[in-house]
């Protein structure tokens, strides 16, 4: 079974995605780092799973600690980065819980999010076709969404 038919199987289909396109090399395998697209309700259908450490509809799709390692930090680039997942670095260090990581995608590893608090229950995806200042989404998110 190749990736693509796996995903579709044993992710997509439990959270009910089922139009989504993801980019093939020359010999039919998904491209695993990029090139996965969906529809903006689909991703926040992610995000959710994420936020609620991997279970959805009370059937755990993906590990708890999969979903913990995978937004930890494992490189000590800026912003943190950890299976394609960042991490946001505004988080105090004593409030580690209250972290937000987000995924992005589109037009050079921008142009998407998705964002997720998982101590604040919060998801919030962001589309654009801005060009000049793809990062704006980031931004926003941070002046009004995680405003206390």
């Amino acid at each position: 079974m190749n990736t693509s038919e796996f995903a579709r199987k044993n992710l997509f289909a439990p959270l009910g995605i089922n139009d989504f396109h993801w980019y093939q090399d020359t010999q039919g395998i998904a491209i695993g780092g990029f090139g996965l697209r969906m529809k903006i309700e689909d991703m926040l259908k992610f995000g959710m799973l994420y936020a609620e450490n991997g279970k959805w509809n009370s059937k755990q799709l993906i590990s708890a600690d999969w979903i913990a390692r995978s937004v930890s930090p494992s490189l000590t680039s800026e912003p943190l980065y950890s299976y394609h997942w960042r991490i946001m670095k505004n988080i105090k260090e004593e409030d580690a819980e209250n972290k937000t990581f987000y995924a992005m995608g589109m037009g050079g590893g921008r142009g998407q999010y998705i964002f997720v608090n998982q101590k604040r229950g919060l998801v919030a995806v962001f589309t654009t076709i801005i060009s000049d200042d793809s990062l704006l989404p980031l931004q926003w998110f941070n002046n009004y969404i995680l405003t206390e």
